[in-house]
């Protein structure tokens, strides 16, 4: 944990995933820190709290430069001892540069996703990316991406994936698999819906439900949370139950259904917390953990609501399933992830400033 330090968030761009995180991120290091907020978003800036000295909101901007953003950003560069400067999103990066030469001193890390972004956008940012200290990655094959195309050695990288933050370096895994027992007959499944368009994919899982009866009496429960919240105020939905993450009920859901990017979803580190088995359509990201986990995590195509309703079927008829326990918790871990990181970052700036 850093004590005393001026850190500073400059975010243009940000997944449900990377928004849970900067929630958790502010809260926890507000307690000791300086923290400085620039954003995209009103809700994300609201939902920051008040730990945060400074909040700005920033421009959207179809483009990647905004002069109006930029000089924002080069008002927290002045900002007296800023320590370190926390980018989330392409156009703040480029935004920064005709100030990055006044940074020195201070340590710059960027959560990157090089999937996200064509060749020549690395290219593009690939002569300033050098002046970044660290950087966040979503996954250990992002390694060679930023290695490849932004020449950034992978020790100034960090992976955050659901792989890594169940590993310790050594390979040791940070969970145990228990004994199997018999599946309730009672089964909770938790649904989260991110956007408008998601309705008509729940409301067709909802009808095979409906319509094919299983041995054990299935509840499937919405979860709303301040990053869904408005599509509820505008839905209303009947005969299905919906949950907040502080209810007593949202750690009792015993199987989650993902409808779009496990990558992006921003319950995701709770659901292996509180033990839960998961259903999400196929993705690399979940494929890290398939060789110990395959009786926890079961993959269909995406948007085949036939086949997630299979798999739950499927899990039914087996009677009994693999119950597991997290050693630690996930976003706890995290967090000491993105620490380690940021400590990396000021070294590196503290030996350059001696070159210097």
């Amino acid at each position: 944990m850093l004590n005393n330090k001026v850190i500073g968030f400059v975010v243009t761009e940000c997944s449900l995933q990377q928004r849970r995180r900067l929630i958790n991120l502010t809260k926890k290091l507000s307690t000791r820190n300086k923290v400085l907020f620039l954003g995209f978003d009103q809700d994300l800036i609201s939902s920051i709290g008040a730990g945060c000295s400074k909040k700005s909101l920033l421009k959207k901007s179809k483009r990647f430069f905004n002069i109006s953003n930029s000089f924002k950003i080069r008002d927290l560069f002045n900002e007296e001892n800023l320590d370190i400067v926390h980018f989330f999103g392409i156009q703040g990066l480029i935004e920064s540069v005709p100030w990055l030469q006044k940074t020195n001193s201070t340590s710059l890390c960027f959560d990157f996703s090089p999937r996200k972004y064509p060749l020549w956008v690395k290219l593009l940012i690939s002569p300033f990316i050098k002046r970044f200290d660290h950087l966040f990655i979503p996954s250990r094959l992002s390694r060679d991406d930023v290695w490849l195309n932004l020449k950034v050695p992978p020790g100034r990288c960090s992976s955050l994936s659901l792989k890594d933050l169940s590993y310790k370096n050594n390979g040791e895994a940070l969970f145990s698999l228990d004994a199997i027992s018999e599946i309730p007959d009672n089964i909770r499944v938790g649904i989260y819906l991110n956007s408008f368009s998601q309705f008509g994919v729940f409301f067709r899982l909802k009808k095979y439900f409906n319509q094919n009866k299983m041995s054990q009496k299935v509840e499937l429960c919405l979860i709303r949370d301040l990053f869904n919240n408005d599509i509820y105020e505008e839905q209303h939905i009947r005969d299905v139950k919906i949950l907040l993450p502080d209810d007593a009920e949202y750690k009792k859901i015993d199987l989650w259904i993902i409808l779009g990017r496990p990558s992006d979803h921003p319950h995701l580190l709770r659901m292996f917390k509180n033990g839960a088995h998961l259903i999400s359509p196929s993705s690399s990201y979940l494929m890290e953990l398939s060789e110990d986990m395959d009786e926890i995590i079961d993959t269909y195509p995406r948007g085949d609501m036939r086949a997630a309703f299979n798999c739950v079927r499927k899990k039914s008829e087996l009677s009994k399933c693999r119950s597991y326990t997290f050693l630690i918790d996930l976003e706890d871990e995290e967090f000491e992830r993105v620490m380690i990181g940021y400590e990396k970052g000021l070294r590196r700036r503290d030996l350059a400033k001696k070159v210097m």
